[in-house]
């Protein structure tokens, strides 16, 4: 069945990480490597009195993703992870199955096809049942399970939140990275992110339509045209050569401490 790993103690969360995962093929341990990595960090957040967790859904029931069962052994007794994995019932359907797939050869729009529709419909049910569980944290940061945080990267982020109220208390977003990967969002902002996906899922696809949403003329209709930030340089290192949508390889990305500017809208700070 369904289930979740230990009672959740969702009072006085500063930063709630959370990252959706699925199977790879060849049962790639990319997750692993991800906790592993945050681990020391999440330790050193404590340390300056800032309480990190770690929320890792998995959107399949964990019979189906070993790596899931391993990571959820190895850092469950931590107490800084969460873990729980979702029967077929449970995942979030996309909305549109019948819609043809677009010719990825020729597609000027950028319209997503069925499994891209069902990567945003997974990052929805990701942020409802986040929600659900963690109802205030004061950030939520998006994580995906094959990218390893640079050194030092949670106290910049904190840093960089720091910064972004100081300039304003009406900040939509702070990117670290890019993808769907390192983007703070505040707590009491993440319903209406996860409204704006569900209601687009049929546009773009979820990178775009977070970009659409904070920078598009459309999407900054919903919000007032708040104001969103950038950083300068890159807190994530991608380790995914497998990609959960496709069978090839993936191509170069970014470092720890790359420029975001070439990959990225101007940066802000």
């Amino acid at each position: 069945p369904s289930s979740i790993s230990m009672p959740v103690d969702s009072t006085a969360v500063d930063l709630l990480i959370t990252i959706p995962t699925v199977p790879r093929k060849g049962n790639e341990d990319y997750l692993i490597q991800a906790l592993k990595e945050l681990e020391s960090q999440v330790n050193g957040a404590k340390d300056v009195g800032k309480r990190v967790v770690v929320f890792v859904l998995s959107q399949v029931p964990a019979l189906q993703h070993p790596v899931f069962v391993k990571a959820k052994a190895e850092f469950e007794p931590k107490g800084w992870a969460v873990f729980k994995d979702l029967l077929p019932e449970d995942r979030l359907k996309e909305p549109f199955p019948d819609i043809p797939d677009p010719d990825d050869f020729n597609n000027p729009d950028d319209k997503p096809g069925h499994r891209v529709r069902t990567q945003t419909a997974d990052l929805v049910n990701l942020m409802r049942v986040a929600r659900s569980l963690y109802p205030s944290p004061e950030f939520q940061l998006l994580m995906e399970d094959d990218f390893l945080t640079c050194p030092g990267a949670l106290l910049r982020i904190f840093e960089l939140t720091k910064e972004a109220n100081s300039r304003t208390d009406a900040w939509l977003g702070v990117r670290t990275s890019y993808g769907l990967n390192g983007i703070a969002i505040r707590g009491k902002d993440v319903k209406l992110f996860e409204e704006w996906m569900w209601k687009k899922i049929d546009w773009k696809p979820p990178d775009i339509l977070y970009i659409e949403w904070v920078a598009g003329g459309e999407g900054r209709s919903t919000h007032n045209n708040r104001p969103y930030f950038t950083a300068q340089n890159n807190l994530f290192k991608h380790i995914g050569e497998v990609s959960s949508l496709r069978d090839t390889r993936m191509a170069h990305f970014p470092g720890c401490n790359d420029d975001l500017s070439p990959v990225l809208w101007p940066v802000s700070f």
